[in-house]
């Protein structure tokens, strides 16, 4: 049985299992129409580097019918019945805002901030699971508390479940892609003076701004991968980025009252962006640098090329410390 459950600013359902024979770690599913993919994560102390266990990908058969089979098969393998899971929502599938929070009793918060972040939405309102979480360091003013909200769309959950559910999954978490950043950024050694990252799908991207394991501040890119291949495109999106960036960094001296941030981090590739680590270092002054997983995890595994950039967000949704209990 799987029932419903909001923990600071992660989709979170708990799942009652038996721990006998579980794997340690944290999984995280990811599953689209062309291919399944099983990243696990085992933490050992704080001292030490956490663990890549496993990291495994699967293609699927275009046939519907083969492709529910290959999944099981590969799910069976891989041992999704015996491993607390998670999963992450793609980017269009949730909205993730800021508000301040009404003067209401805590059980009906989420209700509340519903109907007031309609308008913010594009999709019915009472479609959506609500979540909410505090912005770190921030004042109650006289409209309220600021939160962050995460608003996604409840059939897109319900698919995601009922697709691992099929396959026996111990399903623990829904997370979303800002929290996996979040997550990585807690093991870089600058996070503990705010750090940037910087992630690029191919039609957009998504700047993050973190500090000692907090999610400050998310900022939405409308370029992204498809715009590099063109010298004269590449320009004028790192030019944009760069703009997104420096207003990010700004609003964060500004708002929360926070030293400036010095680095920024690039989720890994499948092959380097020209041009992008200068811009970021000669536009706006900052230390820029590629996420390189195999210096920050205990990498044992022998490897395919471009496993870093496949299962990026993974390894972070992976990296979750709160477990379920």
């Amino acid at each position: 049985m799987v029932s419903g459950f909001i923990d600071a600013g992660r989709f979170f359902l708990r799942t009652f299992f038996p721990r006998k024979s579980m794997l340690s770690g944290l999984a995280c599913i990811g599953v689209d129409p062309a291919a399944a993919s099983y990243v696990r994560i085992v933490r050992k102390g704080d001292d030490n580097k956490p663990v890549l266990a496993a990291c495994e990908a699967v293609n699927l058969p275009i046939e519907v019918g083969a492709a529910e089979a290959t999944f099981r098969k590969w799910a069976r393998a891989q041992r999704l019945d015996s491993t607390q899971c998670t999963t992450v929502l793609d980017a269009s599938q949730y909205r993730l805002l800021t508000t301040d929070a009404p003067d209401v009793p805590q059980e009906e918060l989420r209700a509340a901030l519903r109907w007031k972040i309609k308008d913010l939405i594009d999709f019915p309102a009472q479609d959506a699971t609500i979540d909410v979480f505090d912005l770190p360091g921030a004042q109650v003013g006289a409209n309220g508390r600021p939160v962050y909200v995460v608003a996604a769309r409840s059939e897109a959950i319900r698919q995601r479940v009922d697709i691992l559910n099929k396959v026996k999954a111990k399903l623990a978490f829904i997370d979303i892609v800002e929290m996996s950043l979040r997550n990585i950024a807690g093991l870089l050694t600058e996070d503990a003076a705010g750090v940037a990252i910087l992630s690029l799908s191919p039609q957009g991207g998504l700047i993050t701004l973190t500090k000692q394991s907090k999610l400050y501040l998310s900022r939405s890119l409308k370029v992204g991968l498809e715009a590099m291949p063109q010298p004269t495109m590449r320009l004028a999106a790192l030019d944009q980025m760069s703009l997104e960036l420096q207003r990010s960094l700004d609003f964060f001296e500004s708002h929360f009252r926070q030293p400036a941030i010095r680095h920024v981090y690039v989720m890994p590739q499948e092959a380097e962006i020209p041009g992008l680590l200068d811009v970021l270092h000669n536009s706006l002054g900052l230390k820029a640098a590629y996420i390189d997983f195999e210096q920050l995890l205990d990498c044992s595994l022998s490897l395919p090329d471009g496993w870093q950039a496949r299962h990026g967000i993974a390894i972070g949704a992976a990296l979750r410390q709160e477990l379920a209990a």
